[in-house]
């Protein structure tokens, strides 16, 4: 099983999309502790539904810290997340 990561950047969310694409990406896990971005189309709430209208999955983990250190087991927690949506 292979887990990819991106950072979307300042990229517009078509460039993003063709990225997920091109890789096959099916899932997006999204690891920020606060699922927002200055960029309105990476804001948590938009960038699931702009997602899931081109059939892509998302899943937010804040569990998984983003910019701060999680706990050990809110971390594990979410890592096991990730590997069960891997998995699938």
């Amino acid at each position: 099983m292979t887990i990819f990561t991106i950072g979307h950047g300042r990229a517009a969310f078509a460039d993003f999309l063709a990225l997920l694409k091109q890789y096959g990406i099916e899932v997006v896990c999204d690891v920020r502790s606060a699922a927002r971005s200055r960029w309105p189309q990476y804001n948590g709430l938009v960038l699931e539904e702009l997602l899931r209208e081109n059939g892509v999955g998302y899943e937010w983990l804040p569990e998984c810290g983003g910019k701060v250190v999680a706990p050990t087991e809110d971390l594990n927690r979410g890592l096991e997340r990730i590997m069960e949506l891997a998995a699938d």
